[in-house]
């Protein structure tokens, strides 16, 4: 499950999972992990490999992989790297998720001391929602669980970079 399976189908997610993979210039987007979901990966896939980032905080090690996607014929970054959670059927997680995946488009960001709710235009499904439901998802109480969830879990905050749609400050 997600927290944005109003706005996505398990099927848009599967077919894309663009969401799970990263260049080198991108990695900052990997997911943080907290303990809790650390300890039930590693129980779960022993061989999954974590780099500790912040107190009770990770990230997964990815997975080194050729870039085959026509799409990015021509990117300068033949690599890719996979979360290693990442199957041909999608996230082997199921509904234990890490938090930034279960709200993925969705982020939570710092720019210049504020806190800011921003959006990736690369989720092609939910650029094809109205801006209306994507705001109104936000307003009818996913907001609220991300704000929760970050006061708890700072780590998830990420600096605000260009391109990101700001959607909502945070008071």
């Amino acid at each position: 499950m997600s927290l944005t399976d109003s706005l996505l189908s398990g099927d848009d997610c599967k077919n894309c999972r663009l969401c799970c993979w990263f260049t080198k210039y991108d990695l900052w987007e990997t997911p943080v992990i907290d303990d809790s979901l650390r300890e039930i990966i590693s129980e779960r896939y022993p061989e999954t490999k974590f780099v500790s980032r912040d107190k009770g905080s990770y990230v997964f090690v990815m997975t080194e992989t050729p870039q085959t996607d026509p799409l990015f014929a021509d990117h300068p970054e033949p690599t890719r790297f996979d979360c290693p959670m990442l199957s041909t059927d999608g996230c082997r997680l199921g509904n234990d998720k890490p938090f930034e995946c279960q709200i993925w488009p969705y982020r939570i960001m710092s720019q210049e001391g504020k806190l800011l709710i921003s959006l990736s235009l690369l989720c092609k499904p939910i650029c094809e929602n109205s801006f209306t439901s994507v705001i109104s998802l936000l307003k009818s109480g996913l907001a609220d669980k991300i704000i929760a969830y970050s006061k708890i879990h700072p780590c998830i905050i990420k600096e605000y970079t260009d391109g990101y749609p700001i959607l909502m400050y945070i008071k």
